[in-house]
């Protein structure tokens, strides 16, 4: 890796409050040594990733982040579910509110000026709860959490000893509801 260039990525990132619940309930919920359990404070539903950017292009990110324009909104995480080819277990809303996919847009339409090369596959919202899981786990129903979704943060990974660290760069409030 290039010290000039960072792995960032455009994600929402609970709260502390949604954090708790979160870490309560997975405490619970999550099969026991069948993976490696995502931290809780690296939760997030990522928006965009970008990959490996150089320093030269974090102006137009933000330049990006500025331009958008979204409503805040509620996003319900009640769906449980395995992907076998990345092995990860992920919590996601069942139905995606509108507005996720508004916001989503706005930010990849705002990034095509920043010589970013962006993923083209369909938007899926999820958070990685575990990772390398070797075998899917029996999925039961989840109680739905409700989150509301007032801002939006460009986050950088950090590999470190111990792991990887999600650190936030930069964080755009949504527009209040009602405008």
């Amino acid at each position: 890796m290039n010290s000039s260039s960072r792995r960032l990525f455009f994600a929402l990132c609970p709260g502390d409050e949604l954090r708790s619940v979160l870490k309560r309930r997975l405490r619970k919920g999550l099969p026991r040594g069948a993976g490696r359990q995502v931290p809780v404070e690296n939760l997030h539903i990522t928006l965009v990733f970008l990959g490996q950017v150089g320093v030269s292009e974090m102006d137009c990110l933000c330049r990006a982040g500025d331009a958008v324009s979204c409503r805040s909104f509620q996003l319900v995480l009640d769906h449980l579910d395995y992907w076998p080819r990345p092995r990860i277990l992920w919590l996601g809303p069942r139905h995606t509110p509108a507005q996720l996919f508004v916001l989503v847009g706005s930010l990849r339409s705002h990034l095509q000026h920043c010589n970013i090369v962006l993923e083209q596959r369909p938007y899926q919202a999820h958070m990685t709860l575990m990772r390398k899981v070797s075998r899917p786990p029996a999925l039961h129903a989840i109680e739905a959490l409700e989150w509301h979704i007032d801002r939006f943060s460009l986050m950088e990974s950090v590999s470190e000893d111990k792991g990887v660290r999600y650190h936030e760069i930069l964080s755009w409030p949504l527009e209040k509801r009602g405008r």
